[in-house]
């Protein structure tokens, strides 16, 4: 089967309408990702002048290829608008409208000369894929999506020169007739290869994004901030295998509010949430950073501390109980006194605890902490246990 220019185009044409559909499916499912409004307006604007380009094949007519693209030109500088946006950049319309105005003046200027329209077409879709590949180049090291769309468009702008090269030799007779057309079309087909990776890598990208935001929404507790029960129990598990490579341990503690039901049958479960967010922020306080805090239940959390002693932990725990004890937290004109038991244990390597044992060592001492009187901290073994 002959392919010629015609054929691409049209094969492109139907491309960009299919994009067109399925980036407007994306926006409305995802209207929340910044970029993807502007990357469905971008396949529209392409879809639209690519119909006057092929309209120029069918019936001719000058006005046709350049509304075409002007289109075009236009519809690619809005793909820059949304990769900025998708990363959290102010949209250049400064650079948008100057891009498409010089493209404006320099293909009205070049007139029906056939190198330099295509000079203007090469330069004006070149331009706006540099300036994507630029967007791109900061995450190209940590996202694969990216690094596919900036190689595609590498391709592209590859395609957009040799194209560009083709019309001016065949124009000056610099090369024979018989390679112009087949390195011509090679370039329109790696234009067009590039873009549509492109379109697949920025696919790709939405991907990661969404995987990367519900990623978080397990690994945090929606109501304090802080670590999930499921974030909780795969960094213990990790904790674990950290300390039986380097025999170093480590130390768990489980806390669990003191009349905490009595709270939110005086006050209410918001009044409950809101001692619970405030617990949040006093232990993220006096933590290291190194330590991990989850909610793993209504009231009770469970903190892991790498690289730490059963007497280290223990006055850590301590020092947690009475910062909580010392606050108060206002509600509707009344001071909420907070109070907590906490159970703390550690895995030694000589031991060697599961992490099922671990957590059964961490809430007998809890219990004990309560048969004792509650406000207190205790361990297991129960050796090094301290009363307040």
């Amino acid at each position: 089967m002959k392919i010629d220019l015609y054929t691409i185009h049209v094969f492109l044409l139907c491309l960009a309408g299919a994009f067109s559909i399925a980036w407007f499916v994306l926006w409305r499912t995802y209207p929340h990702v910044r970029g993807i409004m502007w990357w469905a307006f971008s396949v529209a604007v392409l879809t639209l002048g690519g119909i006057f380009v092929v309209r120029n094949y069918v019936q001719g007519g000058y006005a046709f290829l350049v509304i075409g693209h002007l289109l075009v030109a236009f519809g690619f500088t809005l793909m820059w608008v949304g990769a900025r946006r998708f990363y959290g950049l102010d949209a250049p319309w400064l650079g948008v409208a100057l891009i498409n105005a010089v493209g404006c003046a320099a293909l009205l200027a070049a007139g029906e000369h056939v190198v330099l329209l295509n000079l203007v077409y090469s330069v004006s879709a070149a331009v706006p894929f540099a300036l994507v590949v630029r967007t791109l180049l900061p995450h190209v090291s940590s996202s694969l999506a990216a690094r596919l769309a900036a190689a595609a468009l590498v391709v592209a702008i590859v395609g957009e020169i040799l194209r560009f090269l083709t019309v001016a030799a065949y124009a000056s007779d610099t090369i024979p007739a018989t390679l112009t057309r087949p390195v011509a079309l090679f370039g329109v087909l790696a234009i067009a290869f590039g873009w549509t990776v492109c379109m697949f890598g920025f696919v790709l990208c939405l991907m990661e994004r969404v995987r990367a935001e519900l990623s978080a929404l397990v690994a945090v507790d929606e109501l304090t901030g802080l670590a999930s029960r499921r974030h909780f129990q795969d960094r213990l598990v990790q904790e674990r295998a950290r300390a039986h490579r380097t025999g170093r341990p480590f130390c768990l503690l489980v806390l669990d509010f003191d009349g905490f039901k009595a709270i939110n049958d005086a006050y209410g479960h918001a009044a409950g949430d809101l001692c619970l967010r405030r617990f949040g922020e006093i232990a993220s306080a006096r933590l290291r950073r190194s330590d991990l805090i989850a909610r793993i239940g209504g009231d009770e959390f469970g903190i892991i501390m790498p690289e730490t002693r059963l007497e280290e932990a223990l006055h850590a725990a301590e020092g947690l109980r009475e910062a909580l004890r010392a606050q108060t937290v206002s509600w509707k004109d009344r001071q909420i006194v907070l109070a907590a038991s906490i159970g703390v244990t550690e895995w030694n390597p000589a031991r060697g605890q599961s992490i099922e044992d671990l957590v059964s060592d961490a809430d007998r001492a809890l219990y004990r902490a309560k048969e004792d009187g509650r406000d207190r901290v205790a361990a297991f073994p129960a050796a090094l246990s301290l009363a307040p």
